[in-house]
């Protein structure tokens, strides 16, 4: 039994070894991470503050309801699918173009039931700027700053179907996380925080069937909401160099350059 412990402590202290060997050769080879940069996200968001300060709103089915009652009223929460395409530059930075669309939960304030259905969705497109304080480790922490324009609606149907819509800029949107290497530097997961700062700046009202109102019109009295959505991000650096994985010759993985190796001269004996 005592030798059975010892080939197993062996055993597990040379996987050590080797694991360590081939990461920090794997980190030796490593000078930078660039080239097409992809992502996805998939969280949960909790919005604050109001849409409008208007004094009331549009008609749902015969009853006028306030437009100050606050957004979690309507929207309880969303579940967001968000896309980044970019650009990773000199291992640190990336520039991207962001897009989200949130399938939400309806709030309490909705006339869902007795034959009424529901549904919300918020979308957001914007721009982000991301910087990676180790990218070429296995943990690297990250923050970000962007912003973007953001469209809400809120449908409800039955004899009629009334769509209510609203609009305006993102302002700003801070976030940052933390990513964890699958393997190699160029592929990472794990969790991020976003927190949004918008206005919306006018609303629309479509009606079909048996519905009264349409319309809409810019806000009068603006005020601002937030976002805040939480969860998991997965991305996934391209190199698209000659030298990288998808085209070279070496078929190295995507989004790990090798150093290039240096040639030290030997002088000869003396004549």
């Amino acid at each position: 039994m005592q030798v059975g412990k010892k080939k197993l402590w062996v055993f597990a202290l040379a996987g050590v070894g080797l694991w360590s060997h081939s990461a920090s050769a794997e980190e030796a080879s490593v000078e930078e991470l660039s080239g097409f940069e992809t992502g996805f996200r998939l969280g949960y968001g909790i919005p604050f503050g109001k849409a409008t300060d208007d004094p009331y709103a549009w008609d749902y089915g015969g009853e006028i309801r306030p437009a100050m009652s606050q957004m979690n009223d309507e929207i309880a929460g969303q579940v967001p699918l968000w896309f980044d395409v970019g650009a990773r530059i000199r291992s640190n930075f990336m520039v991207a173009a962001a897009f989200r669309y949130g399938f939400g939960v309806a709030g309490n304030n909705l006339a869902c039931g007795g034959g009424w259905r529901c549904s919300t969705h918020d979308i957001g497109l914007g721009v982000e700027f991301l910087y990676h304080f180790r990218p070429l480790e296995v943990v690297d922490p990250w923050i970000g700053a962007g912003l973007g324009y953001e469209w809400w609606s809120v449908t409800i149907g039955g004899a009629g179907v009334i769509t209510s819509g609203a609009r305006g800029f993102e302002f700003l949107n801070v976030q940052g996380g933390v990513g964890f290497a699958l393997g190699v530097p160029s592929a990472r997961f794990g969790p991020f925080l976003s927190l949004s700062v918008g206005q919306f700046d006018s609303i629309s009202v479509e009606c079909t069937g048996a519905c009264s109102v349409s319309g809409g019109g810019d806000v009068q009295n603006k005020t601002m909401h937030q976002w805040l959505i939480f969860g998991v991000r997965l991305t996934k650096v391209w190199d698209l160099s000659p030298r990288g994985g998808l085209s070279g010759p070496d078929h190295r993985l995507p989004g790990i350059r090798p150093r290039t190796p240096r040639i030290t001269r030997v002088p000869g004996p003396p004549r």
